[in-house]
């Protein structure tokens, strides 16, 4: 009988492993990962980018926007 995954237990096994590294060493390892597994990632220029995003676990007032201004498209 197979065994029943689950993604969100996936998700913070990972989460978990990767905390301890900064994130540049956090993308190397899951660029790394993705090319061991043979997944790929189209990247279009200028759309992705990396933002530091606290925590989910971070307290609110810690919390804070990309640090770039928002642009008014009016």
């Amino acid at each position: 009988m197979p065994v029943k995954t689950d993604d969100l237990e996936a998700v913070r096994l990972v989460a978990e492993t990767l905390q301890p590294f900064t994130v540049d060493d956090r993308e190397r390892i899951i660029r790394w990962a993705r090319e061991k597994l043979g997944m790929t990632v189209a990247v279009t220029p200028g759309v992705l980018r990396r933002t530091e995003v606290p925590p989910a676990d971070a307290p609110k007032e810690a919390a804070s926007v990309s640090g770039q201004a928002g642009v008014d498209i009016k």
